[in-house]
C-alpha cells in the first residue's frame, strides 16, 4: 500500500513520471498489437503451409493410384513381373501418403473422407492381389473379373481424392478470408497507435529540450573541463527540487570529493613508493640469501663424506685387503670427480643413483656380507627426476654408519623409487638400530643441533626444502631397533631440462 501511495505522489509531482507512464502505456499497446499481428502472420503461415502440404500429398496420392493401375494393367497384358513390382511400389507409396495425411487433416469431413479412401484402397489392393494370383495360376480368365472390379474401385478412389482436394481448397479459402479480416482490423489499430505516438513525441520534444537537454549540456561541458584536468568548476543549480537540480548538486559534491581524494592519493603514492622500494630490496636480499645458503649446504657435504670414505679405505688397507682397497679407490675417484662438478647444477636421479652405487660398492667391500644393498628404480623414471647433487649418498651413508654398522649382524639398506601422479617418491629404507624418539622428534620438527653425526641428514633435509620450496618434501620416520625410512618427494621433469 505504501508503495502505491509513493508512486501516486511521484506521478502527481513529477512531469517526467507522467511522461514515462504515458509512454509506457503507448509502448505496451504497440507491443501488444505487434505481437498479435505476428501471431496472425504465424497462424496464416502455418495454415498456408499445411494446406499446401495437403494439396501436394493429395495430388501425389492420385498420381500413385493412376500409375499403379497402369502398371497392373501392363502386367496382365504382358506378364512382365517388373510391372507387378512397380504396382507394389506405387501401392506402398500410397499407404505412406495416406498415413501422413491422417496426421494432418483436421476437419470431420476430411477425416471421414480420408478413412473412406483408406478402406477403399485396402479393398482395391486385395482385389488386385487376387487377380494377380488367378493370373499366375493360369486357370481360365477369372482374373479378368477381379481386374475390372479393382479398376472400378480405383475410379472411386480418384473421385474421393478429388473430393478431398476440394475440401482442402475450400478450407484454405475460408481460413484466408478470416485472416484477411483480422489483419485489416489490426492494421487500423496500428495506424491509430502510430499517430498517437507521433503526437505524443512532438509534445514531449519541447519539454525535454527546455528542461532536460539544456541542463544536461551544461553538465557535459563541465564534465569535459574536469576530464581536461580542471577541477575548479561548478554547475549552477536553478531548480534544486527537480531531478536535474539534484543531479547538479550531486555533481558539485562529487567534484569537491574528487579534489580532496586527489590530494590524499598524492600523499599515499609517495608513501607506497617508498614501501615498494624497501620491499623490492628485501626480496632481492632474501633471494640472494637463499642461494648462498643452498650453496653453503651443498659444499658442506663434501668434506664430511670424504673424511668418512678415506677412513673406510684406510681400515681396508690395514686389514691387507689390497684388491678391495683398489676397487674402493676407483669408486672414490668417481665420487670425487662427481663432487668437483658445478654445485649449482642439479642432476638427474640416474646420475645420483650411479654415484650412490659407487659409495655402496665401497661399503660392500668394507663390510662384506654384513651390509646388503638394493636399488629399485625404472630407468625411464630415473631420467625424469631432477635433484641436488649428493642427495642420496649422505642418507645412505647415515643409514650404514649409524644404523647398520653398530649392529653385529649388519642389515639391509634399500632405495625404492616410484611415480605418484606428477611427483616421484624416493624411499631410503634401512633395517638398522633406528633413531631415538627424542632425536627423531627434533629431526621432524627441524629443531636439532648440527653435529658431526647428523650433518648428512640435516644438510640433505635443508637442501631438499630449499630446492623444492616445499616444507613437506623431506619426511623421516623411524622406530628403534627396527629401522628408518627417509622419504623425498620431487616433481617430475624432463631430463633435458636439467
Amino acid at each position: 500500500m505504501m508503495i502505491v501511495k509513493k508512486w501516486l505522489t511521484l506521478l502527481k509531482n513529477s512531469f517526467g513520471a507522467k511522461l514515462n507512464l504515458i509512454f509506457s502505456i503507448v509502448i505496451c499497446l504497440f507491443i501488444f498489437f505487434s505481437l498479435y499481428n505476428q501471431s496472425l502472420l504465424n497462424k496464416f503461415s502455418t495454415e498456408h503451409s499445411r494446406n499446401i502440404y495437403l494439396y501436394d500429398n493429395i495430388l501425389e496420392l492420385k498420381e500413385n493410384l493412376i500409375q499403379g493401375d497402369i502398371a497392373l494393367s501392363e502386367y496382365f497384358r504382358s506378364g512382365n513381373r517388373t510391372s507387378l513390382a512397380s504396382f507394389n511400389h506405387y501401392s506402398d507409396q500410397t499407404r505412406k501418403i495416406l498415413s501422413d495425411l491422417s496426421d494432418h487433416v483436421e476437419t470431420d469431413e476430411q477425416i471421414y473422407l480420408l478413412r473412406s479412401i483408406d478402406n477403399s484402397f485396402a479393398t482395391y489392393y486385395n482385389e488386385c492381389s487376387n487377380a494377380s494370383f488367378l493370373y499366375n495360376t493360369r486357370e481360365g480368365y477369372d482374373y479378368i473379373d477381379k481386374m475390372y472390379y479393382a479398376q472400378s474401385i480405383n475410379a472411386y478412389l480418384l473421385r474421393y481424392g478429388d473430393d478431398l482436394l476440394h475440401l482442402v481448397l475450400e478450407e484454405s479459402i475460408d481460413s484466408n478470408n478470416k485472416l484477411v479480416q483480422q489483419q485489416s482490423l489490426l492494421t487500423f489499430w496500428n495506424y491509430i497507435i502510430i499517430i498517437s505516438l507521433i503526437l505524443f513525441f512532438f509534445s514531449c520534444i519541447t519539454y525535454i529540450n527546455v528542461n532536460i537537454t539544456k541542463p544536461l549540456n551544461i553538465l557535459k561541458t563541465k564534465a569535459t573541463e574536469i576530464s581536461n584536468g580542471n577541477l575548479n568548476v561548478a554547475v549552477p543549480v536553478n531548480t534544486p527540487e527537480t531531478t536535474i537540480g539534484v543531479l547538479s548538486e550531486t555533481f558539485n559534491k562529487m567534484i569537491k570529493n574528487i579534489r580532496e581524494m586527489m590530494e590524499s592519493i598524492q600523499e599515499n603514492v609517495k608513501t607506497e613508493k617508498k614501501l615498494l622500494e624497501e620491499q623490492r630490496k628485501n626480496i632481492e636480499f632474501q633471494s640472494l640469501l637463499n642461494q648462498a645458503t643452498f650453496l653453503a649446504l651443498q659444499t658442506q657435504t663434501n668434506p664430511h663424506f670424504l673424511f668418512n670414505t678415506l677412513n673406510s679405505i684406510s681400515r681396508t688397507i690395514t686389514l691387507e685387503k689390497y684388491e678391495q682397497a683398489l676397487l674402493m679407490i676407483d669408486s672414490l675417484a668417481a665420487l670425487l670427480r662427481y663432487s668437483l662438478t658445478d654445485a649449482e647444477v642439479a642432476v638427474t636421479l640416474e646420475e645420483e643413483l650411479t654415484i650412490t652405487q659407487e659409495y655402496l660398492n665401497i661399503q660392500n667391500h668394507r663390510f662384506s656380507d654384513r651390509i646388503h644393498s638394493k636399488i629399485v628404480c625404472d630407468d625411464d623414471l630415473a631420467k625424469r627426476i631432477v635433484l641436488p647433487r649428493f642427495t642420496l649418498q649422505p642418507l645412505v651413508e647415515n643409514a650404514i654408519i649409524h644404523g647398520l654398522e653398530p649392529k653385529e649382524e649388519g642389515g639391509k639398506v634399500k632405495i625404492v623409487v616410484r611415480k605418484k601422479g606428477n611427483f616421484a617418491v624416493i624411499d631410503i629404507i634401512d633395517s638398522g638400530l633406528g633413531i631415538p624418539k627424542k632425536l627423531l622428534k627434533e629431526l621432524q620438527n627441524k629443531t636439532f643441533e648440527l653435529t658431526s653425526k647428523n650433518i648428512g641428514i640435516k644438510n640433505t633435509q635443508q637442501r631438499i626444502i630449499l630446492f623444492t620450496k616445499n616444507e613437506h618434501a623431506f619426511i623421516i620416520k623411524s622406530k628403534e631397533k627396527m629401522g628408518t625410512l627417509v622419504r623425498i618427494t620431487l616433481p617430475l621433469k624432463e631430463a633435458t631440462n636439467v
